[in-house]
């Protein structure tokens, strides 16, 4: 899925917009500022812990990933939009990295709407 090797300063921005973009409108700001307090604090209730670890982790992990897919596959430079390639591997077409994407979103519903319920 995500190998070792991926830049942190990659991977931080997508998961603050997931954050944000999707399970905020979700969890509703008082919960969420709670949960983020709880993670910074390192103090939690029971059910903060179940719900972070069951409900939450699942949609954050693979709506980041479907985010990470096209970030990763591009950089932008001064000089404009370039796609990232190397020796050793394949550059693989937008297609491929929407439909690489898209897997990840359609999990990542899945598991958002198991939230809501």
């Amino acid at each position: 899925m995500i190998t070792l090797y991926i830049d942190s300063k990659m991977i931080v921005p997508e998961i603050k917009a997931v954050q944000e973009m999707y399970l905020l409108p979700v969890l509703g700001t008082a919960l969420y500022e709670r949960l983020q307090d709880a993670i910074d604090e390192d103090c939690f209730k029971d059910e903060e812990e179940v719900l972070l670890k069951q409900y939450i982790r699942d949609p954050l992990i693979h709506y980041t990933i479907s985010e990470l897919a096209p970030a990763l596959s591009f950089q932008l430079w001064n000089k404009g939009l370039t796609r990232k390639t190397t020796e050793n591997s394949e550059a693989v077409s937008s297609s491929e990295i929407d439909d690489f994407a898209a897997k990840y979103k359609n999990r990542a519903e899945w598991y958002l709407e198991r939230l809501i319920r």
